[in-house]
């Protein structure tokens, strides 16, 4: 008989019985917590956004429906990352989805338009779909009662999106684009309501345009509502009408108007004289 060494039937820490060394497997990350309301992409910068955005209005602002491409080519970023901020385009109703695709609202048409002139307020065109979001009906009337700091005004929005921590860059888009709307001032840790400035930040007041003759006097004040577009028709060298639109404008409404101009316009060429009739 030979003596056998015990056996040892307990294996060292980390060591498996087949003598496997490797790590133990990491516990699987938490899933990211999913808020009712939609957020803007925390993966695009807020800045970028409304370059998306504009592109949308400025390639669709005969009421023709864009595709993401022809936006992501304008914006230089690839089509899958314009793609991303779409859903809350969507949700807001600043992009409206259609039979033929996707077509700017009328407020993104304005926006567009709005900044070939005026860049630093062209975003008050948005404010009328803003203001009726959930995240502006949950915030600017406490702003508008009384300042509020920075982290309040994002544990407000938080509270009506079900928003964790986790989503603060995006809670802080909402109070960007707030802003650049005209609804709310940015000052440092505050958040403070608008007053005064431009009248097409405030939801529900008029916009008064002045009408001028042709010397230039101003002979009539129009009141046009602040969510109107404003569609400016060339109809001579060197004059052109403003004609305001509601925000529900179709292309056939656009067909129809173009139609009835044609028919209104007197022909801006001059009448021949006497000895160019004769000729």
């Amino acid at each position: 008989m030979t003596d056998q060494a015990p056996s040892n039937s307990e294996t060292a820490p980390g060591t498996t019985a087949s003598g496997d060394t490797s790590a133990p497997a990491a516990k699987p990350a938490k899933a990211k917590t999913k808020p009712q309301k939609t957020l803007p992409t925390e993966r695009i910068a807020f800045a970028k956004q409304l370059e998306i955005l504009r592109a949308y209005g400025q390639l669709g602002s005969a009421g023709t429906t864009v595709a993401n491409a022809d936006v992501a080519n304008v914006v230089g970023l690839h089509p899958s990352t314009t793609s991303l901020a779409n859903a809350f385009f969507f949700e807001v109703g600043l992009l409206l989805k259609g039979a033929d695709g996707v077509a700017p609202s009328p407020e993104v048409i304005a926006f567009a338009r709005a900044h070939e002139w005026k860049q630093d307020t062209a975003a008050n065109k948005l404010a009328p779909l803003l203001s009726n979001a959930w995240f502006g009906t949950a915030l600017i009337p406490k702003v508008k009662f009384k300042p509020h700091k920075t982290v309040e005004a994002i544990a407000i929005l938080a509270d009506a999106s079900a928003a964790t921590p986790e989503h603060k860059s995006q809670l802080e888009s909402l109070l960007e684009l707030l802003q650049a709307g005209g609804l709310i001032q940015l000052d440092g840790d505050t958040v403070k309501s608008v007053r005064g400035g431009d009248d097409s930040a405030a939801p529900g007041k008029e916009n008064k345009k002045p009408e001028s003759g042709g010397d230039g006097t101003a002979t009539q004040t129009l009141s046009v509502p602040a969510d109107f577009i404003i569609y400016k028709c060339k109809i001579a060298p060197g004059r052109v009408i403003e004609i305001p639109l509601p925000p529900k404008y179709l292309q056939a409404d656009h067909e129809r108007l173009v139609a009835f101009l044609e028919t209104q316009i007197d022909d801006p060429k001059p009448a021949a004289t006497a000895d160019e009739a004769k000729s």
